[in-house]
């Protein structure tokens, strides 16, 4: 129990922050801080303390609600501990990748001046899917190594036609689509939206790459896209 003693004691604060902290708070000046608490065993404890004045028996005396966060606290350190790993390691991996892709990317593209104008339509579709495939992975590892350098930032945001962002992502699907003999139908007319263009089309990508890929065995399945303003 903390009965009985005096703040100074349980505030692990100097007694000049101590008394800052509550002429503030008697003033309404500052009702929130953090700090850590003494228990009368001695046990160090993450607090936070709401405070403010009341008024008793016309006496304004300070009023606190103490809040145990040391479990918040330590869980809070772990987060960032793990992000700082994971970021690490999105850096290693993307530097990585990047050079087996490079050599995938330059042997189709050596393919296609080679062999392509020998090929049919259908065969220089499929080495135009490949490329295409290639350079839309080598950007996702960009902005993996991106993230990875300078952690959380905001992407930038412009107008794209919506039409233009399932089209991309449709593209990107399009031997699931063909395996899975899927039907996916898109409303004309879709309307503009403000985005980041690759944060975007990988949603779309991943919706319905889930559509497609989640569906009975006998049953061919059926997308349908619209929107509405």
């Amino acid at each position: 129990t903390l009965i009985g003693m005096a703040i100074s004691r349980i505030n692990t604060l100097s007694p000049d922050q101590i008394h800052e902290e509550m002429v503030a708070a008697r003033m309404e000046q500052h009702r929130e801080f953090h700090s850590t608490h003494r228990l009368a065993s001695g046990q160090i404890r993450n607090v936070a303390v709401y405070s403010g004045p009341v008024t008793r028996g016309g006496r304004v005396l300070l009023n606190s609600i103490i809040h145990d966060e040391t479990e918040q606290v330590r869980l809070e350190k772990e987060l960032r501990r793990s992000n700082a790993e994971l970021e690490q390691f999105a850096y290693a991996a993307s530097h990585d990748l990047r050079e087996p892709l490079r050599m995938v990317g330059s042997f189709v593209g050596l393919l296609s001046r080679r062999y392509g104008p020998k090929l049919d339509d259908g065969g220089r579709e499929l080495l135009a899917f490949a490329e295409d495939g290639a350079k839309r992975m080598d950007r996702m590892i960009l902005d993996l190594l991106e993230y990875s350098r300078v952690g959380r930032f905001e992407r930038p945001m412009r107008p794209w036609p919506l039409q233009e962002l399932i089209g991309n992502a449709l593209r990107m699907l399009s031997v699931t689509i063909g395996e899975t003999n899927a039907v996916v139908t898109v409303q004309p007319d879709l309307p503009m939206v403000i985005v980041n263009l690759e944060e975007m089309v990988r949603a779309f990508t991943n919706l319905i790459g889930n559509a497609v890929k989640y569906h009975r065995k006998d049953i061919s399945p059926l997308v349908s896209i619209s929107a509405e303003i």
